[in-house]
C-alpha cells in the first residue's frame, strides 16, 4: 500500500466519460509500469490480471 509522509494511506481515484474503460486500463497499466511493482510491498494481490 502506498502512504504518505505520515503513514496515512494514500488513495487515487481516476474518472472518465461513459464508456472509455480503456482510457482507465490505460492509465492503470501506465502507473503499475511507473511503480516498477513497487505498490503494495511488491506484493500482487491475490486476484491479479497476471494471473487470469
Amino acid at each position: 500500500m502506498a502512504t504518505l509522509e505520515n503513514g496515512l494511506p494514500l488513495g487515487m481515484h481516476f474518472l472518465t466519460r461513459q464508456a472509455n474503460d480503456g482510457l482507465l486500463l490505460q492509465l492503470g497499466a501506465q502507473i503499475e509500469r511507473a511503480l516498477d511493482g513497487a505498490w503494495n510491498g511488491g506484493n500482487k494481490p491475490e486476484v491479479h490480471v497476471s494471473k487470469l
